[in-house]
């Protein structure tokens, strides 16, 4: 886990993966009610910032932006991944920098998990069905929205018209991108445009998975240091002395 290579330097901080949200939260709201001392819990933002929620305790945190990996990608990082499997030329050509171009093409994507979410629709839609080599035009990079809803319909009954009326109407009021697109989607967009589109030799031969695995190597403390997220951090380890977390 990254947490645990960027937090545990001194073996002062012991880190346990929760393997979900609502276990890590409902593991920290336990050890409060049993007044236990220097607990301290990260997860994902997801949509509470769009939604308008707030951690309910001093000892909840979340990421600056949706999740773990778009917080990667918002970082230099993802630069680094380029250099190494992007090729230059190709890269050069787009109009948009890549980190653009991934964040255009998630953002219809996570309108839609937004709005089948629970605090919304509640639409039930099974979202692991996504192939993103069927949804991703090879030549321009673009996330077609039409068979996007087309392929979740396949499992989920909806009024497909309905939510595409709601998605290009949320795409005009501009969201925060960051706050919508999730990173799951960004890492699979770009490793479709690595393999059929910018990649290099190696990157024609980086599957979604192993990107995710590069991302997170490529992901130095420099990085996490610069987020919101750590500021907040050791804000916490300065009131909760003699706790560390650094």
């Amino acid at each position: 886990m990254l947490y645990q290579r960027l937090i545990n330097k001194n073996d002062r901080c012991l880190t346990i993966v929760a393997h979900s949200k609502e276990n890590a939260i409902k593991a920290l709201y336990i050890v409060e009610e049993e007044s236990y001392k220097g607990i301290i819990c990260i997860v994902d933002s997801d949509f509470w910032n769009v939604d308008g929620c707030c951690p309910e305790s001093e000892h909840l945190f979340t990421t600056d932006t949706h999740d773990l990996e778009s917080m990667i990608i918002s970082s230099n990082a993802i630069d680094k991944v380029l250099a190494e499997y992007g090729d230059r030329e190709q890269i050069g050509s787009l109009d948009k920098s890549v980190r653009e171009i991934l964040l255009e093409n998630a953002l219809p994507i996570g309108l839609t998990r937004w709005l089948s979410s629970p605090h919304k629709r509640n639409l039930g839609i099974d979202f692991k069905i996504i192939d993103f080599l069927e949804l991703i035009d090879r030549f321009t990079f673009s996330v077609d929205i039409e068979i996007l809803l087309m392929q979740l319909r396949r499992r989920t009954l909806f009024d497909k018209n309905a939510l595409m009326r709601d998605i290009k109407r949320l795409m005009k009021s501009r969201p925060d991108s960051w706050q919508i697109c999730s990173g799951h989607d960004l890492v699979q967009i770009l490793s479709v445009g690595l393999r059929e589109i910018i990649g290099n030799d190696l990157g024609r031969r980086v599957t979604a998975e192993r990107l995710d695995s590069i991302l997170r190597i490529a992901y130095e403390d420099g990085h996490f240091y610069e987020t919101k997220l750590f500021s907040k951090l050791v804000s916490w380890e300065a009131k909760n002395i003699p706790y560390k977390i650094f």
